[in-house]
């Protein structure tokens, strides 16, 4: 077989591209730790969507609103948690987002069927009957009751593993917020009162958790 002059040399010239061989095992244990990350995430998360009110207690002015919200929490017993959430309220014919919060507090259970949850929480926006010109800030503090319903599992109250659970809760809060405004808004701070009914469903995995019982 005839070769093009100079074919032999250029080949000879170009670098090897270097190759990098994966051996089964360490694809198995990749996948493991994917796994192992998203059912670590997956263990005690939580979302809950609900209605309720928030208003002046010195006014006594109240506004009808919605709220949205996420938890992680441990997934058997008594232990912290995190939570954000966001208020929306009446904004002409439409319901307008007014606050963004985040919280982190302490998750007691006193009874298989029921958790109370106590903490603070800060965040941005507006109170829900106001509009601001300015963005406020606010510090305050949240207390819930999780009612556990007689709906899909509810694995995490008892002893050994659960490789995948989830349970369905009527959540009864209420929430206290100290405002702070911008000049422009008048200054100073207001008070901010809020109770809430809520559903929250949530999944959990002992896959990648130890028992906590």
């Amino acid at each position: 077989v005839e070769q093009e002059p100079g074919a032999a040399a250029r080949g000879a010239e170009m670098p090897a591209i270097p190759t990098i061989m994966v051996s089964g095992d360490l694809k198995c244990r990749a996948v493991d730790a994917l796994c192992w990350l998203a059912l670590s995430l997956a263990a005690g998360c939580a979302a809950q969507l609900g209605g309720g009110f928030q208003g002046d207690p010195g006014r006594g002015a109240v506004r009808g609103t919605l709220e949205v919200g996420a938890r992680l929490h441990k997934v058997r017993g008594s232990g912290p948690y995190g939570s954000a959430g966001a208020t929306l309220a009446p904004s002409g014919e439409a319901f307008g987002l007014h606050s963004l919060a985040l919280g982190a507090g302490y998750r007691i259970r006193p009874a298989t069927w029921l958790r109370v949850e106590l903490g603070p929480e800060f965040g941005f926006g507006e109170p829900a009957r106001l509009q601001y010109q300015r963005t406020g800030l606010f510090l305050g503090g949240l207390g819930a009751v999780v009612v556990r319903l007689p709906i899909g599992g509810g694995h995490d109250n008892l002893n050994g593993s659960a490789p995948v659970g989830w349970s369905v809760d009527l959540v009864p809060s209420g929430r206290l917020r100290r405002w702070s405004r911008a000049i422009e808004d008048g200054g100073g701070g207001q008070w901010e009162l809020g109770a809430e009914l809520a559903l929250r469903v949530t999944l959990y995995s002992d896959l990648a958790v130890a028992n906590d019982d």
